[in-house]
Order: structure tokens, then sequence, then C-alpha cells
């Protein structure tokens, strides 16, 4: 997942950044789903 992410962020380099954010909210959102589950 990881991966792809660094794969866009590549293609993208003026907005480098933006994978960065979605890194950081993918694992907030994991954080909830965990949360949930627990």
């Amino acid at each position: 997942m990881h991966i792809l992410l660094l794969d866009v962020g590549r293609s993208v380099r003026d907005e480098s950044f933006l994978s960065v954010m979605v890194m950081a909210h993918s694992d907030k959102i994991l954080e909830a789903v965990t949360h949930k589950i627990q």
C-alpha cells in the first residue's frame, strides 16, 4: 500500500506533499478502524 502511494507521489512530484498527507490520513483511518473492532 505504501509502495503504491510512493508511486503516486513520484508521478506527481510537484505535489509530493500530497502523498505524505495521504499516508498520514490512511494511518489515522486504520487507527480508527482498529479502535472500532476492539
